[in-house]
């Protein structure tokens, strides 16, 4: 699951991801095994990232993200 702004366009993530053999979803879970979380532009707690506390998904940002796939 991937939500907020990032540095680069969320399919260049999303195609990241998938040429690594995970699924992107478009709704937090609980089969969801990371949030890529990005910077919220109007400073709320999005429903998403909300969801994911609340199901235990471990939620990670863009420097996390990277140092995943080293």
């Amino acid at each position: 699951m991937i939500t907020g702004a990032l540095s680069k366009p969320r399919e260049n993530f999303q195609t990241l991801i998938e040429s690594l053999g995970g699924k992107v979803s478009s709704s937090v879970s609980k089969n969801t095994d990371y949030l890529l979380l990005g910077k919220n532009i109007d400073g709320k707690v999005s429903s998403k990232e909300k969801s994911a506390k609340e199901l235990g998904v471990k939620i990670i940002n863009e420097n996390e993200f990277v140092q995943l796939l080293k």
